[in-house]
């Protein structure tokens, strides 16, 4: 079945819901402000003073009687006690609440080719499971590959077992500038060297994944001596919204991951010095350009 995921992911959080009065309780560090966020101030008994906010590029909010003051890097109750000790030297005993209305600022992304890659925003501290049911996971996801990137290294946690067999202990907590990759199922033949033989979800050999703009998406058997050229020709090519000069090549090195930055539209004008050699399980990204 199709949502056959979807499915076990659902009841495990419906039974989660039903035995366990915590489930959605969790222990995590508060939500960091940054650029686009929107707060609100209330100081009470001064409700010249309450408003939302939007907090600017350079970090800052204009406040009442303090100017422009730094909110950026904050959390909601740095923010308040800061508030708070700068109100008092205008008004007696400011009693201060800042609330986060409209977090623009926890975003993760989400890449591999077993689902739709995607920029994900949540509005705090998320559980894996409950980001993992946002994203409709179903057949094609590879979960057992499945991994998470923070802070350029791979996190030890096993989505296959909190998906399929209920290891809560792997629901971890998802964080900002987060990376998960989910690879797909690579399809091959059923009964490999038998003419007109169906495609199944079996595994095959060492391959690349191409991600992105590009017009084919896929998972592409490895050979040697593939080059990154070799896999966007096969994939049909960047689409015309590709930024081709911002290509990178996510590379898996033990518990490390390297990004390689690769300028393809150099090599397709002729800079053939760039075509870089792949190797097995690189996922090559290729983003979206914005102008």
């Amino acid at each position: 079945m199709k949502d056959w995921i979807k499915l076990v992911v659902l009841s495990a959080i419906i039974f989660l819901a039903v035995f366990s009065d915590n489930f959605w309780v969790y222990a995590a560090g508060e939500y960091v402000l940054g650029e686009g966020d929107v707060i609100e101030v209330i100081v009470r008994r001064n409700p010249d003073l309450s408003r939302d906010f939007t907090i600017r590029p350079d970090g800052k909010i204009t406040f009442p009687l303090l100017g422009d003051i730094q909110a950026s890097g904050f959390t909601a109750s740095s923010l308040k006690e800061y508030l708070t000790k700068e109100l008092e030297k205008y008004i007696q005993y400011p009693d201060v609440t800042v609330i986060v209305k409209d977090a623009k600022n926890y975003k993760i992304s989400v890449l591999g080719g077993g689902v739709k890659s995607t920029i994900v925003s949540l509005q705090g501290p998320t559980p894996l499971l409950r980001v993992l049911l946002q994203l409709g996971l179903d057949q094609n996801a590879n979960l057992k590959e499945a991994y998470i990137i923070r802070n350029n290294q791979r996190l030890p946690v096993d989505m296959y077992a909190l998906v399929m067999k209920g290891d809560m202990s792997q629901n971890i907590m998802v964080e900002p500038n987060d990376t998960i990759f989910i690879p797909p199922i690579a399809i091959g033949p059923v009964n490999p060297g038998v003419p007109g033989s169906p495609t199944g979800t079996i595994v095959v050999g060492p391959s690349v994944q191409i991600v992105g703009e590009v017009k084919a998406p896929q998972t592409i058997p490895y050979r040697e001596g593939l080059k990154i050229l070799d896999v966007i020709l096969q994939a049909g090519g960047l689409t015309d919204y590709a930024s081709g000069n911002k290509v990178k090549v996510v590379r898996k090195k033990g518990d490390k991951v390297e990004e390689i930055k690769v300028k393809v539209k150099d090599i397709l004008k002729g800079d053939i010095s760039k075509n870089i050699l792949l190797q097995p399980g690189d996922l090559i990204v290729v983003p979206k350009s914005f102008f």
